[in-house]
């Protein structure tokens, strides 16, 4: 006989199903809504910008692999935990108009966990719902790492949706991804505010090694505090609200910048052109030095004075800013002191230096450059002696012109031999840069010792090679004295003869 056919083999037991893993919460409400006016959420808009979004959540790469499924359900990933589908024709697919009816149904059902704590049959609206997704255990969170990345954030900071705004937690990488985002986000607007703080810096002090020690400084603190914040504090973390330090560092720094170098170039007004960089650097010190300590100490005070908070981002705040302002005044006092130091002594010869061995025309700003000699003069050969210019001019403003182009020549025909330090280039500079500087003359403050009577300046006092500074009753080659006879009195006619 034949043998009996085998018995068929028993159904595979279905594999067991692991079980819930990560989840995300999508939280949902109006575009309209504020805590002072309340809205409801439940409108067929907003319902359907939210059925939108999770859709696009579904449908996106990774989600297949990763979805939690409930058992029985034939390898399909389970529905969200969503108020919105409540709102669906489970056959067609269509937003039923019936919302009041819904949420009355959704009121039945208890799912008054996804909405506020007014919802009732009384008041059939919400302030907000909230959707949730599960993974499944042991996937781990890259997906929502993606989703986070791809299309929450993007969909936000663009406004997509103009009924409803959202907002989602999920697991610590995205709360620390999101963290990221807003940090990066912030920076970019930091970055734009150091741009425009550069720039005023450098309209300021218009050198470049100052400008670069300013800002090295003032950049500087925000690291530099990092460091005291992590070792000596032992606070490890850095919060998204430290990253605000930058903007306050740089408002203070810059006003600390402009004190110094505004009390450093006051102080050869106060001590006269004679007065050295050390010189002036000192008295810098002693008029900007105390006023940017009085204002940094008030300053640290207020925000060391919120470590004493029960509120732990405060109190870690304020000891991150307090010491950001501490570092910036030890910055400001001493890199950007050195380096203007370092500009003035070195540098700024230098630069003389150079323009007068490779442009020798072109060192007095504005009255030699590019301009020929004989042009200046109206065709005439320039005259040594500023007497004789009166005989070849024909007005006022002949007297003036020729007067500029003879104090040209004479400045640059006598660099070569003079001056011979770098306080009389300094003396020098000053004459050829200010003509007005002619109040002060170069001898320093005693020079213009002259009488109100108009008895003249002093004829001993010190002046540049070429220049000849005539006293009251003296003549022009022409023979006449009365050429500038129109001055009111004898020192605005001496001051104007010498320049």
């Amino acid at each position: 006989p034949a043998a009996p056919a085998p018995a068929p083999a028993p159904a595979p037991a279905p594999a067991p199903l692991a079980g819930r893993g990560d989840r995300l919460d999508i939280f949902y409400t109006s575009k309209s809504w504020t805590p002072e006016t309340p809205r409801n959420v439940f409108t067929p808009e907003s319902i359907l910008e939210m059925r939108h979004l999770e859709d696009r959540v579904r449908s996106h790469p990774g989600f297949n692999e990763s979805c939690y499924q409930t058992r029985g359900g034939g390898g399909e990933c389970a529905p969200f935990q969503s108020t919105a589908d409540w709102f669906f024709d489970p056959g067609s697919g269509e937003l039923t108009w019936d919302i009041g009816g819904t949420v009355l149904a959704m009121l039945e059902a208890g799912l008054v966990t996804r909405t506020d704590k007014y919802l009732s049959v009384r008041n059939l609206g919400s302030n907000y719902t909230r959707t949730t997704v599960y993974l499944r255990e042991g996937v781990g969170s890259a997906f929502f790492e993606d989703l986070h990345r791809d299309l929450l954030w993007p969909a936000d900071q663009n406004g997509e949706y103009g009924h409803v705004s959202f907002s989602w937690t999920a697991n610590a990488e995205v709360a620390r991804l999101e963290a990221n985002e807003a940090l990066i986000h912030d920076a970019g607007w930091a970055v734009g505010t150091v741009v425009v703080v550069g720039v005023l810096v450098f309209l300021k002090v218009r050198d470049p090694l100052v400008f670069l020690a300013a800002m090295s400084g003032l950049i500087l603190a925000f690291p530099a505090s990092y460091y005291w914040y992590y070792v000596h504090f032992q606070i490890t973390e850095l919060k998204v609200i430290q990253a605000s330090a930058l903007f306050v560092m740089l408002g203070i720094g810059a006003d600390d910048v402009f004190l110094m170098v505004d009390a450093y170039d006051h102080a050869a007004v106060h001590l006269g052109p004679e007065a050295t960089p050390a010189e002036r650097m000192d008295h810098a010190y002693r008029r900007a030095g105390g006023t940017m300590l009085v204002t940094t100490v008030t300053a640290a005070v207020c925000f060391y004075s919120n470590a004493f908070s029960v509120v732990l981002i405060v109190r870690e705040f304020g000891l991150f800013m307090g010491t950001v302002v501490l570092l910036n005044y030890a910055h400001v006092v001493t890199i950007l002191p050195s380096a203007m130091l370092v500009s003035d002594i070195h540098l700024k010869p230098l630069w003389r230096r150079m323009k007068r061995r490779f442009c020798p025309g072109c060192y007095a700003d504005g009255c030699c450059a590019g301009k020929g000699l004989e042009e200046e003069a109206g065709g005439e050969e320039v005259v040594k002696d500023i007497d004789s210019v009166g005989s070849i001019a024909d007005s006022r403003a002949d007297v003036a012109r020729m007067s500029q182009t003879y104090r040209c020549v004479s400045i640059s025909e006598s660099l070569s031999s003079y001056p011979e330090s770098s306080a009389e280039e300094d003396r020098v500079e000053q004459v050829i840069a200010d003509p007005q500087a002619r109040e002060v003359p170069i001898g320093g403050p005693d020079y213009a010792s002259d009488k109100e009577d108009g008895d003249g300046v002093d004829a001993e006092a010190e002046v540049l090679p070429g220049y000849v500074v005539p006293t009251r009753g003296s003549t022009s080659s022409s023979g006449s004295s009365d050429d500038f006879s129109d001055n009111n009195d004898a020192r605005g006619h001496a001051n104007q003869r010498g320049q």
